[in-house]
C-alpha cells in the first residue's frame, strides 16, 4: 500500500494488516446498538478498534490500492483544531479497515468545498462524506448529487435532498444519560439528597435537560446551573469555590467547557481546603459581616460536614486523561467525531456496494470512565502522531 500527499509535499509508507473482524469490531463501535456497561454509562459504548498503535511519519491523505476498489473521499474543513483530525482519522482507519482506496479534500469555505467536489469528479470518487454542518456546505452537497455521486453527511443532520444518508450524533439524549449517571452516582455514595450543577460558559440548554432528567428518575435530588464569568482560569477557579463553598449541597458536578473538569477539580480542592481550615462560611465568627452571593441556598445539617462531589467533564485533553487516571473525575463525556465518520465510511462503502442503508441513523456521546479510558486514549494519541499536533490544536 503507498501513502500519497494531497496538499503537502513529500510521501510516506505504511503496510497496515487488516482483517474484516476490525471492520465488525468497527461496526459494533459505531452502529449505536449496544447496551449499558460499566465501563460507561453511554448506551452504546463503542468497541475498541484494532488496538495496535500505528506509526504514521507524515499524514495519510491518500490510502491509494491496486486492487481497483471504487475511491472514497471526504470533504472536511480544517482549523488546526483536533476536531476535524479526529474525524479526519476515524474516515481514513474506516476505509483502511475495509480496503477501500480513500482521499481527503480540505475545505474551509463553502467556496472551497465546491472546488474539492470539482476535484472529486476528476479523481473519479465513487462516494462522499460532506462534513455539512449548519448546512453551510449545502452546495456542494448538491453538487456532488447532481453529478451522480452519493452522499454521506456525519455527525450533523439535514434535509437536503442529495443527501442519501446522515449519520447524527443524538446531543440531547446524551445529556440526559450523563445526568443519570450523575444521579446514580450520588445514590452510590449514599446521598438522600442534594442537587447537580451545570457549570459552563453557557449552561442553560443542558441545565433543562438534566433537569427533565433528573426530575423524571432521580426525584429525590435537584438541579442547579452557574455561568461561568471570570476570564483567566484562576478566576474561574476562585468564582467556582466561592459557589461551592455556599451551597454544599451541590454533589455532583457536570462541567459543559473543554476546560471545565480542570477548573471544576481546582475549585472543589480550594473549598474543602477553606471548609477544613475556616468552617462553612454562614457559621464564622464574622458571619455576620460576611454577605452571601447571589442563588446560595441554605444547606441541611446532614451536608454541613464535608465537601464530596462527582465530577464529569467534557472533552478529552492530556489535562482530563490525567484527572481522570487519577480519580479526580468520575467520567468525561466525548464528542464523537471519530464515530461519526467511521460509521458515515461504512455506510458510504453500503450504499456503493448496492446495500440499502438508513437514511437517518444516530449515536450517542460516549460517557467515558477510568476502566475504559484505554481505548478512546489510543484514538486520541493515533490522532495527535498522525496530524502533528501540539497542545495548542488540542485545546490545551
Amino acid at each position: 500500500m503507498s501513502i500519497q500527499q494531497s496538499g503537502h509535499t513529500g510521501a510516506s509508507k505504511t503496510k497496515i494488516m487488516v482483517c474484516w473482524l476490525t471492520v465488525l469490531l468497527l461496526v459494533f463501535l459505531c452502529a449505536g446498538c449496544g447496551g449499558q456497561t460499566a465501563d460507561t454509562e453511554n448506551l452504546n459504548t463503542p468497541e475498541p478498534i484494532d488496538t495496535t498503535p500505528v506509526i504514521i511519519e507524515k499524514v495519510p491523505e491518500l490510502v491509494a490500492r491496486s486492487n481497483g476498489d471504487a475511491l472514497l473521499g471526504a470533504i472536511i474543513p480544517d482549523d488546526g483544531s483536533i476536531t476535524y483530525y479526529t474525524a479526519m482519522h476515524g474516515f481514513l482507519r474506516t476505509a483502511e479497515a475495509m480496503g477501500c482506496p480513500a482521499k481527503i479534500y480540505r475545505a474551509n469555505t463553502a467556496q472551497l468545498a465546491v472546488e474539492a467536489v470539482d476535484q472529486a469528479i476528476s479523481d473519479h470518487c465513487a462516494g462522499l462524506l460532506i462534513w455539512n454542518e449548519n448546512d453551510a456546505y449545502a452546495q456542494a452537497i448538491e453538487k456532488a448529487g447532481g453529478a451522480g455521486i452519493p452522499v454521506v453527511t456525519p455527525y450533523y443532520e439535514t434535509d437536503n435532498r442529495f443527501v442519501r444518508a446522515s449519520v447524527v450524533v443524538d446531543q440531547a439524549g446524551c445529556m440526559e444519560e450523563v445526568a443519570r449517571a450523575i444521579a446514580e452516582r450520588m445514590v452510590e455514595r449514599d446521598c438522600k439528597g442534594g442537587r447537580i450543577l451545570v457549570y459552563g460558559q453557557d449552561p442553560m440548554s443542558v441545565y433543562l435537560t438534566f433537569s427533565d432528567a433528573v426530575k423524571a428518575y432521580y426525584p429525590q435530588y435537584s438541579v442547579a446551573y452557574f455561568a461561568r464569568t471570570a476570564s483567566g482560569k484562576d478566576a474561574a477557579v476562585n468564582e467556582l469555590a466561592e459557589y461551592i463553598l455556599w451551597n454544599r449541597d451541590v454533589k455532583g458536578l457536570f462541567c459543559t467547557d473543554a476546560d471545565g473538569a480542570d477548573i471544576a477539580v481546582r475549585a472543589r480542592t480550594q473549598a474543602q481546603r477553606e471548609f477544613r481550615n475556616n468552617g462553612a462560611p454562614e457559621q464564622r465568627e464574622d458571619a455576620a459581616n460576611t454577605q452571601a452571593p447571589a442563588g446560595a441556598t441554605p444547606v441541611p445539617e446532614s451536608l454541613t460536614k464535608a465537601i464530596t462531589i462527582t465530577i464529569v467533564g467534557t472533552g478529552i485533553s492530556e489535562r482530563t486523561i490525567e484527572l481522570l487516571h487519577e480519580y479526580d473525575i468520575y467520567a468525561f463525556v466525548l464528542e464523537p467525531y471519530y464515530e461519526a465518520a467511521a460509521h458515515s465510511t461504512m455506510v458510504l462503502d453500503q450504499l456503493l456496494r448496492g446495500e440499502s442503508a438508513p437514511e437517518v441513523s444516530r449515536l450517542n456521546m460516549p460517557i467515558v470512565r477510568q476502566t475504559a479510558l484505554d481505548k478512546y486514549e489510543l484514538i486520541y494519541r493515533q490522532v495527535r502522531e498522525w496530524f502533528d499536533l501540539d497542545a495548542t490544536q488540542t485545546g490545551e
